[in-house]
């Protein structure tokens, strides 16, 4: 999820009793609650991720916001869940989360997650899905773990529960996924630092680059360079969230400079690395 640049926290915000923002981190997804709204700057997601709304409301409009003219202007969709694949670009002129305060679920990207979900939800528009069946169990649920600063374990099954909610797959199931393609996203994260050529992850498996590169696009749903690229950021976002520096951070995910971990860490997430809220005590890991 993107932010604007700008950093709302303060010294004087943290006190006693004030909560702080939470993120939960497990080996196939991860969940950030917000305890501050987090508007929306454009990007492009990287990860299917199920936002909702903790307080407040999000609004969807299906033709860009057009101030100058605001007798033309479609009625918004408002909701406070919303559920974006893979790929899917987002634009502010699209996407009003100003005043909302939300908790982000990132998703398995290889696993059930989004199939599960889709039927769950409504059509907006261009692949973006909202107002899940049940949003007023998931608002109360993900603000229960969030308030209760409940432990990871617990966390992790009750969004898995939420996610489920006792349906199954209605597609064609992730978990069939071909073996190589899992073997080789294992590969992404176990060598995060290494960062290995596409050429190399093929020769791994023992496919061609063009091979690997077409089936992991078909399979996963977005290229490898992207999953790849995303992950590393992903790693960077939890070291700094751990209290560690940007260089550190960027050493640890595997990129060759700061100045290129800033940048895709920034185009990708939608706030500059340095950011005090996403640093202790802003944010709990």
């Amino acid at each position: 999820m993107s932010t604007t640049g700008k950093d709302e926290c303060t010294d004087d915000a943290i006190g006693e009793g004030r909560p702080v923002a939470r993120m939960y981190v497990w080996h196939d997804r991860l969940a950030y609650f917000a305890v501050d709204p987090v508007p929306l700057r454009e990007f492009t997601i990287d990860t299917d991720q199920l936002i909702v709304c903790l307080s407040g409301s999000m609004h969807f409009y299906l033709e860009p916001i057009d101030k100058s003219n605001p007798e033309k202007q479609q009625p918004a969709i408002t909701t406070r869940s919303v559920l974006l694949p893979a790929g899917t670009k987002v634009q502010p002129s699209h996407v009003d989360s100003s005043s909302a305060v939300i908790a982000i679920c990132y998703l398995n990207t290889i696993g059930d997650d989004l199939d599960v979900l889709i039927p769950q939800m409504k059509v907006a528009f261009d692949g973006v899905y909202y107002q899940h069946r049940n949003e007023a169990t998931l608002i109360e649920q993900l603000r229960w773990v969030r308030d209760e600063r409940v432990s990871s374990e617990s966390a992790y099954q009750v969004i898995k529960q939420l996610i489920f909610d006792g349906n199954t797959p209605t597609g064609r199931p992730k978990h069939s996924l071909d073996p190589r393609i899992i073997q080789v996203t294992d590969l992404i994260k176990s060598t995060v630092r290494e960062n290995l050529s596409i050429e190399e992850l093929a020769q791994r498996v023992h496919l061609s680059e063009s091979r690997l590169t077409k089936l992991f696009r078909a399979q996963v749903g977005i290229p490898i360079t992207r999953y790849r690229l995303s992950y590393r950021v992903f790693v960077g976002y939890v070291y700094l969230a751990l209290g560690y520096s940007v260089t550190e951070a960027a050493m640890a995910s595997g990129f060759s400079s700061t100045a290129h971990f800033s940048k895709c860490f920034t185009a990708s997430i939608g706030i500059q690395p340095s950011a005090k809220l996403l640093k202790p005590p802003f944010v709990e890991v």
